[in-house]
């Protein structure tokens, strides 16, 4: 069993719960049971739970049972929930297009073709439909406001549409998005609301791992916290999900250099400590740590830092053809 055998202390900075996309909704509206995943995990030390993969207004989904931002009831109680368990009320913001569609599979064997179509998909959009996506995101972080949430995250990760927005390598209007999304960050701030985007360091594709600086603008930004995460959800599932310690390794190697090339940048990292190595890892001062399976397995996890997650694969709900989230765990 791998565990997260890290013993925290102020020194390592915050602790966030990563935003999930839980599956628990009900006509894109969060559920009593969404309500209560969230809740019962906001204890414990913990700094920030993230609402995960949550849609604009206007945004696409990843698939049939994500949730939607709006002025339902059930985001403010969502929000003074988390809050009331202890912790800051987090949002992620996110959407893909209408042709998206997400493998079942976690590596894809002909990478190539989905790395041409994120390119065409990013190709087509114009300068005009960049300032509607990001007139989207105000309208979502108003919402979000008006709910009670108090840390907002956008996902630009994985291969979703802001991921192809913001990576130069895909967006020939690159620029505009920049400068739409450092507008978006000091709306934010104006609002006393923390801003954080998650990004993937590396997509599994070597012609773009290779260039260290490809991000490097976007960790110039005002926002308060980059997310590092990694993978491409249509070409490398494995690098979303670190489960076999070359990758795990692998990925806190890349956290480790990112942090370090950028110290005045605040950063979220996640990715599992192996137990035969944890003592030996010393993190910079400017990283956060962000956890998600182990909560998942056990909301008491902060608590009980030695009964995490066991891999037991059941919280990849869509590769398995569920609807919603679960873990091998819960059964006992």
């Amino acid at each position: 069993m791998q565990i997260l055998a890290l013993s925290y202390s102020k020194a390592m900075g915050r602790i966030f719960f990563l935003g999930v996309n839980t599956g628990y909704v009900r006509d894109e509206t969060p559920t009593a049971q969404h309500i209560k995943f969230h809740a019962d995990r906001s204890g414990n030390g913990l700094y920030c739970t993230i609402v995960g993969n949550v849609l604009t207004p206007r945004g696409h989904g990843t698939n049939s049972v994500c949730a939607r931002i709006s002025r339902a009831p059930e985001w403010k109680t969502l929000a003074n929930e988390i809050q009331n368990s202890g912790a800051i009320a987090g949002i992620q913001l996110s959407s893909t297009w209408t042709e998206y569609q997400g493998i079942k599979e976690f590596k894809n064997k002909s990478p190539e073709n989905k790395l041409d179509e994120y390119l065409l998909v990013a190709k087509k959009i114009n300068n005009n439909n960049i300032k509607d996506l990001f007139s989207d995101l105000r309208s979502a972080s108003e919402l979000s406001i008006e709910a009670g949430f108090k840390h907002i995250q956008l996902h630009a990760a994985h291969g979703y549409l802001f991921n192809l927005l913001l990576d130069p390598f895909f967006s020939s209007n690159y620029e505009l998005a920049l400068e739409e999304f450092c507008r978006w960050v000091e709306y934010l701030k104006a609002n006393n609301i923390e801003s954080s985007i998650r990004l993937s360091t590396k997509i599994g594709v070597a012609q773009i791992d290779s260039n260290d600086t490809r991000l490097a603008e976007l960790m110039d930004t005002p926002c308060d916290y980059v997310d590092l995460s990694q993978g491409l959800y249509n070409i490398e599932k494995r690098l979303i999900y670190p489960t076999l310690a070359e990758i795990l390794d692998a990925r806190w190697e890349t956290n480790i250099d990112t942090a370090k090339r950028h110290p005045n940048r605040n950063f979220i990292a996640s990715g599992k400590f192996r137990s035969n190595n944890a003592r030996s890892r010393v993190l910079p001062e400017n990283i956060n740590i962000g956890i998600c399976r182990d909560l998942i397995a056990n909301p008491n996890f902060l608590g009980n830092r030695s009964d995490g997650c066991q891999n037991k694969m059941k919280c990849h709900y869509f590769s398995r053809n569920e609807d919603s989230l679960s873990c091998g765990k819960w059964n006992k």
